[in-house]
């Protein structure tokens, strides 16, 4: 999807870095790549101990660069970039991503076509399977499951521009105006689950959310089932606090209720005699949702 721009706003493409190895070196290659006049390029790094942050300082030394000292999550840690950002929008882009370079002009054309328009996402690609998709954007089921739409399907079935319930956090274009009126994404969350939250609360404020039909990110799916203890917790926890925090009535009760006694049986069968440690931490997340509150 080519749009026609009769401006260009500026954009802040926030990468955050988390022992990204070569993966991040090849998304940089292709962000600095992007066919648009006005963007920066923000890289975050997240406490990384590997190599890929002094990698970046010698093959991209005219990127900004923050450090954090510590693994501060998804959230936060986009945060401090997001922070920042003069820009008119912001892309939050995973490091593990390769983009075409079309996606800014794609984006920022399309939701410049709506005021009520606040955050955009474009057609997410498998990297090793490059015309199939990962992502047209996500939906919360009312069971309590997140899932994204289209996953599997070839490119083409998923052609045209939709509103969806919200735009998965690995390429996520958020109209800075949006960040003025509803803020930040929740550090509470730390990973999984933050970017629903974030498109949920910049719904009740009025705003839209927009899967544009541009394939231009291509994502290297390490994992798509939980294989680490930090996984394991909040993958468990984080839909108690997105329940407490955005549903109300019937489908809060039914979406905790699931959590408890569909969701956890379904994880606790796959892992119970995969990894003790990662069931340990399932089981912690479990705890730790139940309790949680604000």
């Amino acid at each position: 999807m080519q749009a026609v721009l009769k401006e260009y706003p500026t954009v802040s493409i926030v990468i955050l870095n988390y022992n990204g190895g070569e993966d991040v070196l090849e998304c940089l290659k292709s962000v600095t790549q992007i066919d648009y006049p006005s963007y920066e390029i923000i890289i975050v790094d997240n406490g990384s101990t590997d190599d890929s942050l002094l990698k970046i300082k010698k093959g991209y030394p005219q990127i900004r660069i923050i450090e954090n000292k510590s693994n501060l999550g998804f959230a936060e840690g986009n945060n401090v970039g997001i922070r920042e950002s003069a820009a008119d929008y912001i892309l939050l882009l995973n490091d593990d991503t390769v983009v075409g370079k079309s996606i800014l002009k794609d984006l920022v054309g399309a939701i410049q076509t709506d005021p009520k328009i606040g955050i955009a996402g474009p057609e997410i690609l498998y990297f090793d399977v490059p015309d199939q998709i990962w992502s047209a954007g996500g939906k919360i089921g009312l069971f309590g499951y997140a899932s994204h739409l289209g996953k599997g399907r070839k490119l083409e079935s998923y052609n045209y521009p939709r509103f969806v319930p919200y735009i998965c956090g690995c390429a996520m274009l958020i109209k800075k105006e949006v960040l003025n009126k509803i803020g930040l994404l929740d550090k509470e969350y730390f990973v999984y689950f933050e970017d629903a939250d974030y498109c949920f609360r910049a719904n009740k404020a009025g705003y839209r959310c927009l899967y544009v039909p541009s394939p231009t990110v291509w994502h290297k799916v390490k994992a798509e089932w939980i294989n680490n203890p930090i996984q394991a917790y909040y993958s468990m926890r984080n839909p108690f606090v997105f329940a407490r925090n955005n549903l109300r009535g019937l489908k809060k009760l039914i979406f905790i209720t699931s959590q408890i006694f569909l969701i956890f049986p379904y994880y606790s069968v796959k892992l119970i005699r995969k990894d003790a440690k990662i069931f340990k931490n399932l089981v912690t997340g479990l705890k730790d949702g139940l309790r949680f509150h604000r």
